[in-house]
């Protein structure tokens, strides 16, 4: 029988309880075997409202969920607004404060950190957050949440409610997730919900999409900008075609940003802005996200400034094999993968038939003589590799990028 392996667990599963598996893993459905746990926790006290969010990354906790605080949050009020452009999905009497337990990016992808809201208490491990009305920055340079509105997150009803659209928005709030739909079902959707939010709970808070392209990055502003409504003056699209004094003044003057990734490295090293202002990255094409790809140099330099930031990383295909999407999951800080098929329950009411017909394009002469150019300038490097038993192919013609990416990652290893 075939299987699939699972990325963040390793073990091996048949194709048709993959999905039912990647939900357990994930946290989606619950486990049985802690089942008795749960409800126990459901009747315990909510912690009551404190000035200082204390964070607590405790590697040894078992649980990778949400605090039962936010699970309370986002599950008290699912009624649609029937008029409203937007819904604002409201907690119960729970403390505002804790809607926002654990919005930080985790430092290992393959036991997540728990994050629990508790009481200010010195720790020497705690991540603090200042929520105060209004936010704001902190003393150490991070963003402050906004108190007013840390107890309710937008969701739009200008476009028909999908439920796994939801479902996924609600994961992405509170956990770096690797969303994984097949073109067309709605990834940049979740995206702009995801930065709308953070948009909102954080005053003085940046957010970056970033894309691989020029064509992709100005297609992605407009569409996130059609499906929330961000404020037109937050909003700008960076390349590198603007000035360095331009770019300078674009960082200090508006809170979200659409560029490459290239763009967004050379403008932190630069210092055109703080890593610790950055509250939300996502990532477009995310399965590129493999060795020393722009995707993850950023991650890398973010990290290594800052511990307060959201990641959402989109992909159609995440990867061709189990190591890539293990690599990709590490890169990008991963700790949830909400993974939908066409075949799946929840999208298969919004995938459209439809028919394939392959058409052969003969390249032009001009082409041919560009690939033979490159060819013999390509064969001499190949070939040594070849010798050196790096390489087992010569022919250019069977060679890709990603093979060639994979065979790097394979040496480096």
């Amino acid at each position: 029988m075939e299987t699939l392996g699972c990325p963040l667990c390793d073990q091996q599963f048949p194709i048709d309880k993959i999905e039912r598996h990647a939900s357990v893993c994930n946290g989606n459905v619950a486990n049985p075997g802690r089942a008795a746990v749960q409800r126990a926790a459901s009747t315990s006290a909510v912690p009551t409202l404190a000035t200082t969010l204390v964070i607590d990354d405790d590697d040894d906790d078992d649980d990778d969920g949400m605090d039962e605080a936010m699970l309370a949050c986002l599950e008290a009020a699912e009624a649609k607004a029937s008029k409203a452009p937007v819904r604002a999905i409201a907690p119960t009497s729970v403390a505002k404060a804790n809607a926002i337990s654990s919005f930080f990016a985790p430092k290992h992808y393959n036991k997540p950190s728990s994050f629990k809201s508790k009481k200010a208490t010195p720790a020497p491990v705690a991540i603090q957050s200042t929520c105060q009305p209004g936010g704001g920055i902190d003393a150490e340079g991070y963003p402050i949440l906004d108190a007013n509105l840390a107890g309710e997150w937008i969701y739009p009803t200008n476009l028909p409610e999908r439920s796994y659209q939801h479902a996924i928005c609600r994961t992405s709030l509170m956990h770096n997730t690797l969303v994984s739909l097949p073109t067309g079902l709605g990834k940049t959707f979740i995206a702009a919900v995801v930065m709308y939010n953070f948009w909102r709970w954080y005053p003085q808070g940046k957010l970056i999409f970033t894309a691989p392209t020029k064509p992709l990055v100005a297609q992605q502003v407009q569409a996130c900008f059609n499906i929330m409504g961000f404020a037109p003056e937050d909003i700008c699209e960076i390349t590198g075609n603007k000035t360095h004094e331009r770019r300078d003044h674009l960082w200090r003057e508006k809170r979200v940003f659409f560029l490459t990734p290239q763009c967004a490295v050379a403008d932190l090293t630069r210092d055109c802005f703080q890593a610790k202002e950055v509250v939300c990255v996502v990532i477009d094409e995310a399965h590129r996200a493999l060795g020393d790809h722009a995707y993850c140099k950023l991650i890398a330099a973010l990290q290594s400034q800052s511990s307060r930031f959201r990641v959402v990383a989109l992909s159609a295909t995440p990867g061709d094999t189990t190591a890539n999407v293990k690599s990709v999951i590490r890169n990008l800080l991963i700790s949830k993968i909400e993974i939908r098929s066409e075949d799946a329950l929840d999208v298969k009411p919004y995938v459209n038939q439809r028919t394939t017909e392959t058409i052969v394009v003969k390249a032009s002469d001009e082409i041919e003589a560009c690939q033979r150019t490159i060819g013999a300038l390509a064969k001499k490097y190949i070939t040594q590799l070849h010798r050196k038993g790096i390489m087992a192919d010569v022919e250019l013609a069977v060679l890709s990028t990603p093979r060639l990416m994979s065979t790097r990652a394979q040496f480096r290893d």
